[in-house]
């Protein structure tokens, strides 16, 4: 899955203890699973789908700070 947007920081190259990608989370940002990126630069992070995301939203965590949700469908 790729991500594009803005202000991503630099996640130390996703590499940070608290920064991630959380798929398939509800509105609030409550459930999901937290991904580890493989690619992580301020304007784009890519990250493995696993095959249990499911639908619901994707946020991104910066260093501990969570980004708005974005509603997907995940296969």
């Amino acid at each position: 899955m790729l991500i594009q947007g803005r202000y991503f920081g630099d996640g130390l190259a996703g590499q940070a203890e608290d920064s991630y990608v959380l798929l398939g989370a509800d509105v609030y940002g409550n459930g999901g699973i937290a991904v580890r990126a493989s690619s992580w630069t301020s304007n784009r992070i890519e990250v493995a789908v696993p095959q249990n995301a499911g639908s619901g939203f994707v946020f991104v965590y910066v260093r501990g700070n969570r980004s708005n949700g974005l509603p997907t469908t995940l296969p």
